[in-house]
């Protein structure tokens, strides 16, 4: 009797682990469709004309929708130059 105690015991312990292990699928994540194709971080554009720079843009974040031709740009720091090259005015949006 002792000896079937055990062995329902351990019979038990394994049913227990057994079932506790079950696979589950991945749950997954909706996509919006308004997330942009591209995104920039930290990204630094330069604009020349004729090889002299004209404006220097830099943004914290730069978002492109291609099938919207839409792009998007944060924290905006905008630094404007003569037909010299030389630093004219800044604007900062």
């Amino acid at each position: 009797m002792d000896n079937l105690k055990r062995h329902i015991i351990l019979l038990s312990g394994i049913l227990v682990l057994l079932g506790g292990c079950q696979r589950e699928q991945p749950q997954k994540v909706p996509l919006s469709r308004n997330l942009p194709d591209q995104v920039l971080s930290n990204a630094t554009m330069v604009f020349t004309q004729n090889g002299i720079k004209t404006t220097v843009i830099k943004a914290k974040t730069v978002s492109k929708w291609t099938n919207q031709d839409l792009t998007r740009a944060e924290s905006l720091l905008v630094d404007f130059f003569n037909e010299n090259g030389e630093h004219t005015s800044q604007l900062v949006a």
